[in-house]
């Protein structure tokens, strides 16, 4: 029996990793199918955050363009206000008022959401860089974990 074609493939993983660098001979393989499925979890945790923090711009970036499209209104109203005319001086400062209560629930609820939600995915991919970042999985056990895949809520 002739070594050659084993002398060939050693040497080509040899070459391959030689190539690839040290980055390549420093990942790990996971071949637990219970680690591989935390760090699909993980995963599953990670999209679900970057969901709610989406959804927290997109409701911050809609109400600010409702407070500036109040501020437009606020100005083109100013310029028709009667100052002798106290039903037209509170109809402008309940315009006012109405500007003031959205910059207040823009600042005090709608961002502060967003960006507790920020730190949420922030910190989950932190730890899930920490624990599962530059892993590679067995295949045997990424279908088995995948099969019997069930995350915590």
């Amino acid at each position: 029996m002739s070594f050659a074609p084993v002398r060939i493939l050693i040497f080509g993983v040899a070459a391959i990793a030689a190539l690839t660098g040290p980055a390549a001979s420093q990942q790990r393989v996971l071949t637990s199918p219970q680690e591989i499925a935390r760090c699909l979890c993980q995963e599953q945790a990670i999209n679900m955050l970057r969901g709610q923090m989406d959804a927290g711009k997109t409701a911050v970036d809609r109400e600010k363009a409702e407070i500036d499209a109040m501020d437009r209104d606020i100005a083109q109203q100013k310029t028709r206000v009667d100052s002798n005319n106290d039903t037209s001086v509170e109809v402008f400062k309940t315009l006012l008022d109405q500007r003031d209560a959205k910059w207040n629930n823009l600042k005090m609820v709608t961002e502060m959401s967003y960006l507790e939600a920020n730190d949420r995915y922030n910190t989950a991919v932190l730890g899930f860089q920490a624990s599962c970042g530059g892993t590679l999985y067995n295949l045997e056990a990424l279908a088995i974990a995948k099969s019997n895949l069930v995350c915590p809520k």
